[in-house]
């Protein structure tokens, strides 16, 4: 079983799959953690609480999209193709959707 830091590590560093960081990492993981602090903040927000902490708790996993998509775009230059190419422009497009939505 891999440590948190050596998982993290192999992420950040582009070692890890492109399949493994694309589809299992950013998409289906890291979209469950973005749609369930949205749905956080907004209830959070629809209880009256102050504008500023549902916005706190929204922006919690900007950390974490920031590691998928950095894992995905290094993953993505060592596989290379237009493959690759495109996992990049789809990361850049869900951080953008992550982040704003």
């Amino acid at each position: 079983m891999h440590s948190v830091k050596s998982w993290v590590l192999a992420r950040w560093r582009g070692a890890a799959p492109l399949g493994t960081v694309f589809w299992q990492d950013m998409l289906l993981v890291g979209t469950i953690v973005n749609a369930a602090t949205t749905i956080a903040a907004i209830g959070i927000l629809a209880a009256g609480s102050p504008p500023l902490l549902s916005m706190a708790v929204f922006l919690t996993p900007l950390p974490w999209n920031l590691l998928l998509f950095v894992a995905v775009w290094r993953s993505a230059a060592k596989a290379g193709g237009t493959t690759a190419m495109a996992a990049q422009l789809a990361a850049l497009v869900w951080l953008i959707a992550a982040t704003t939505l």
